[in-house]
């Protein structure tokens, strides 16, 4: 049969023209900003998990500045005491996750309870924050709604990251969230 104007054979030609260039591309692109590509894509990189643990890393420097946890200490210990909340506060999420995922899995209501509370520490706490970032830098009236629209963005790249209702936590959080599903 025909589809899409295509006979089999030219289909399939134009697969393996296309799989050709591509190639060529990737190693033209490779060549020219091997550099500068390593450097942007490794700040692209930083900026992304920045933002993705956002939310625990926002509430760790809230609760150290108003708790005076860090205070006559340096900078780095600051940082340092802010980053090790931030990791403590990630093993507390993904062990609520675990909870989630198990109390789902047995179609228990009151995964929805988590749920939310999940949501607003991850999602909703990183979106507000980055609206009101945006929307501080661009001090007009039309910029402080359009400050919603990456800031929302940035939300759905947080939760598509987590993936709360999955069967899912990175490496580094297997450990706490296998503990969280074997509690219910």
């Amino acid at each position: 049969m025909d589809y899409y104007g295509y006979s089999y054979d030219e289909g399939f030609e134009a697969g393996r023209r296309q799989a050709k260039v591509d190639r060529a591309m990737a190693k033209a692109a490779g060549e020219m900003g091997n550099a500068t590509g390593s450097v942007f894509g490794l700040l692209l990189i930083v900026l992304y998990y920045l933002t993705v643990c956002s939310g625990s890393l926002i509430l760790s420097f809230y609760l150290v500045n108003e708790y005076n946890l860090a205070d006559g200490h340096s900078f780095n210990y600051r940082a340092l005491m802010v980053v090790g909340m931030a990791f403590g506060l990630n093993s507390i999420l993904f062990l609520i996750k675990g909870i989630l995922v198990s109390l789902r899995a047995r179609r228990n209501m009151l995964w929805m309870v988590f749920w939310c509370l999940l949501f607003f520490v991850i999602c909703v706490i990183p979106v507000v924050t980055i609206q009101r970032l945006i929307a501080h830098w661009f001090d007009s009236a039309n910029m402080k709604t359009l400050a919603w629209l990456p800031a929302i963005f940035a939300g759905f790249m947080i939760y598509s990251k987590y993936r709360l209702t999955d069967d899912y936590a990175p490496r580094f959080m297997k450990w706490i969230y296998s503990i969280g599903k074997a509690i219910v």
